[in-house]
């Protein structure tokens, strides 16, 4: 039995309702326990950026999956991700998903760090940023038709 009915960064209220969205299926709502005879033998809860790029990747890989999320769309989100170095940009390259998300993404040659409206440090760094929901959106959009969201 949940007692605690706080949810998503500690703000009370209900739980949220689950919605189950399969749009290559052709169907709207659905129960979120699949069927097992579907043959969808990986369930990911969550379709932030690491359900959805697990989700990507698993299926460019050809492995069948169910992602479980509330939002069929991935809602604003005020933050930032940024991709930079040569060797994080090589492993991010490996994973198949760097092309869409690289073009998606804007390249700055300098870094400003600022709090308070102070400017506390200005370096130059090679590096991709992206803001967060836009990011989840590209690789929503990586999803492959063997995976249903």
């Amino acid at each position: 039995m949940i007692k605690d009915r706080t949810f998503s960064r500690g703000h009370p209220g209900p739980l949220p309702k689950l919605r189950l969205y399969l749009p290559f299926a052709g169907k709207k709502a659905g129960s979120i326990v699949p069927d097992p005879s579907c043959g969808i033998p990986i369930a990911i809860i969550g379709g932030g950026l690491a359900g959805s790029t697990a989700a990507a990747m698993l299926g460019h890989a050809g492995i069948p999956s169910i992602l479980i999320d509330p939002h069929q769309t991935y809602p604003f989100d005020f933050r930032v991700e940024k991709l930079c170095g040569v060797e994080q940009l090589q492993r991010f390259a490996a994973t198949g998903l760097a092309e869409s998300v690289l073009r998606s993404a804007t390249w700055s040659d300098q870094n400003w760090i600022a709090r308070s409206g102070y400017l506390l440090d200005k370096t130059s760094n090679q590096q991709f940023g992206i803001m967060y929901d836009k990011l989840v959106a590209v690789m929503r959009a990586e999803i492959s038709v063997g995976i249903h969201l």
